[in-house]
């Protein structure tokens, strides 16, 4: 596969996802054993090398991403449907009706802590040996995987997983074959994350930030897959802890990158932002057998909280306020003074009322758009209209004192504001559980009472 693409977070989506496409499709060629079907094998070997080369791919992506220090992005979304697009014509368009987010440079994450807490291989132990025990009962909230020398699969080809409270021993039809119990945790752990980032002319203090806080927590999926990833080394305690330790090194990595990537974490709307966060990292459990947790509908799989500094609240208030004043004076003829009191052009009022239904924006696109005389003169009229801390945020805004992606982040993250009030006074980011599946799991909880009912 080439790689076209400048975007390496985007290449390495399709990578991931190209992967697990093969994956499913060479798991259909296998038997219940794990063996190619007849007839099958050499479709199967091409297949397992296209997943390598894969692997390498992704392996060298992630590696030259880890190197590289790419700030995020703020970029335009996409338009919602049903949204209106402001159309004018030639003689009265003007530049300042464009969306301003296509021009915006790249804005660094100040801060990210990520905090990865999995114990997914649980323990090792053998059955039926010299002074081994014969049995044993799978406690709540573990899975036990047996393995007769490495084959997880029954003589009727069924894979050997057990369930809280069944009782598990070594099958007799083995013979002298050793009989390992892989113990692995149901709900292996959680990740969590938090984000902050100063906003500028926005954030008063150093404290005062944007933040996002979230936590997640993971469940197992298919644990013959994860035994698989696991390659037979988990029969140590030291291979256990070295296989737990690299799935939360992969899982900090990936969610990075996800952060790290064009999702507009800031001004973006909030189902978004989640869907994005979500996909990233629930796609790389999956690779390995794992999930995000989705299975109770009653509760969510994923709950962030967005939060902004508070002068956030009154600069997108005043600024609105000032716009309905603009408005206003537009309205009942007083244009003339407008243009005269602002420093504005008749274009620019044009452009004003093309987005007039959005309350500030057509005037914080002008004004972000003005020359330092006109954006200075405009700041006059914002303190004379009383909208003195929109005033002092402009002013502070476009000082020197500020890198341009700092400042075009502050822009598009007001403009949301302006559009959507409820930022300004934080927003919680959920996701409700879909339609829950069928894990393997409830495949055998099922199975096994479908029995139990009718012995």
């Amino acid at each position: 596969m080439e790689l076209h693409s400048n975007d390496r977070g985007s290449d390495l989506e399709t990578l991931q996802s190209e992967l697990m496409r093969l994956e499913a499709k060479r798991r259909a060629l296998l038997t219940r054993r794990g063996h190619p079907k007849p007839g099958l094998q050499e479709m199967e070997a091409e297949l397992r090398r296209q997943i390598e080369e894969l692997h390498r791919k992704i392996v060298a992506l992630q590696q030259g991403e880890s190197r590289q220090v790419a700030p995020p992005e703020e970029v335009k979304p996409e338009k919602e449907k049903g949204e209106k697009e402001v159309v004018m014509p030639k003689d009265k368009a003007s530049a300042h009706t464009q969306a301003p987010a296509t021009a915006l440079a790249p804005a660094p994450l100040s801060n990210v802590r990520i905090q990865v807490e999995l114990e997914i291989v649980y323990n090792a132990f053998m059955l039926g040996g010299k002074g081994q025990p014969s049995r044993a009962s799978v406690p709540v909230g573990r899975v036990f995987v047996l393995s007769h020398d490495h084959d997880t699969y029954d003589q009727e080809g069924l894979p050997e997983v057990y369930l809280a409270g069944e009782v598990v021993s070594k099958n007799r039809l083995w013979g002298k074959a050793q009989c390992w119990v892989v113990e692995l945790a149901e709900f292996p752990g959680k990740v969590s994350f938090r984000v902050i980032q100063p906003l500028a002319a926005i954030s008063q203090t150093e404290d005062d930030v944007a933040s996002l806080d979230a936590s997640l927590y993971i469940r197992l999926q298919d644990p013959i897959l994860l035994l698989r990833r696991v390659g037979g080394k988990w029969m140590t305690e030291q291979d256990r802890i070295s296989f737990n330790k690299r799935v939360e090194e992969d899982i900090q990595r990936r969610l990075e990158q996800v952060l790290a990537g064009r999702i507009q974490l800031w001004s973006g709307d909030e189902r978004q932002v989640y869907d994005r966060l979500f996909s990233g990292l629930d796609g790389e459990l999956e690779r390995i057998g794992l999930r995000v947790d989705t299975t109770n509908a009653m509760e969510t799989s994923i709950i962030a909280i967005r939060r902004y500094p508070a002068n956030l609240y009154e600069v997108a208030l005043q600024l609105a306020k000032a716009g309905r004043m603009a408005q206003y004076m537009i309205d009942a003829g007083q244009q003339e003074v407008l243009l005269e009191q602002t420093g504005l052009s008749q274009r620019n009022l044009t452009a004003i009322e093309a987005v007039s239904e959005e309350r500030g924006v057509g005037l914080f696109l002008v004004f972000k758009d003005a020359s330092p005389e006109a954006k200075e003169k405009m700041a006059g009229w914002l303190e004379a209209q009383g909208a003195k801390i929109a005033a002092t945020f402009a002013q502070k805004l476009y000082s020197e004192e500020h890198e341009e992606r700092e400042v075009k982040l502050s822009e598009q993250v007001l403009l949301a504001a302006l559009r959507n009030p409820m930022l300004t006074i934080g927003e919680w980011l959920q996701k409700e559980s879909e339609t829950p599946q069928v894990t393997l799991f409830q495949r055998l909880q099922s199975r096994l009472g479908m029995v139990s009912s009718s012995a």
